[in-house]
């Protein structure tokens, strides 16, 4: 197992068997050219993990409020965006990433004709929003969500 740094502040243990995805894979993954993402893979079990972040003013993350408000109006986004891959909402859930308090979903979506489960957790720490992101099969191995959860476990800052 490796470590990364993400954003220069948050350290991150990468479980055996992920590799770090360049910018070029995440560019082709996510359909865009942001550049404050990262992310991982395990190719074999058909799992990725991200983290996207940003900064925001003190006044806005104090208007948006907690990490719960924020995982709804994410939730409202995805399910606009994912309406074509037949998106279903699954349930919302309190949860830690590291040592900070968390809000994520469940949701479940089809791509090229896989269904595939989803979670989203987000969580903020002073003015940066990180929002994780886990993706595997839906009919791939129940083991597959204990690997985000030790991933949310890891999560840690320098």
């Amino acid at each position: 197992m490796t470590e990364s740094i993400i954003n220069g502040e948050m350290k991150v243990r990468v479980p055996d068997g992920f590799e770090v995805m360049d910018a070029e894979t995440l560019k082709e993954a996510y359909m865009d050219d942001n550049p404050d993402r990262w992310g991982i893979r395990d190719r074999g079990r058909h799992i990725v993990i991200s983290v996207f972040y940003h900064r925001s003013s003190t006044a806005l993350v104090k208007i948006a409020g907690n990490a719960g408000a924020v995982a709804k109006s994410t939730q409202s986004k995805l399910k606009k965006g994912l309406r074509k891959y037949s998106y279903s909402f699954g349930k919302y859930y309190d949860c830690t990433a590291g040592d900070l308090k968390a809000s994520g979903f469940t949701y479940a979506y089809e791509l090229k004709g896989i269904r595939q489960k989803a979670e989203t957790v987000v969580a903020i720490k002073g003015s940066c929003c990180y929002t994780f992101y886990f993706y595997a099969r839906k009919d791939g191995s129940p083991e597959d969500r204990r690997v985000f959860e030790d991933f949310l476990k890891s999560v840690s800052f320098i």
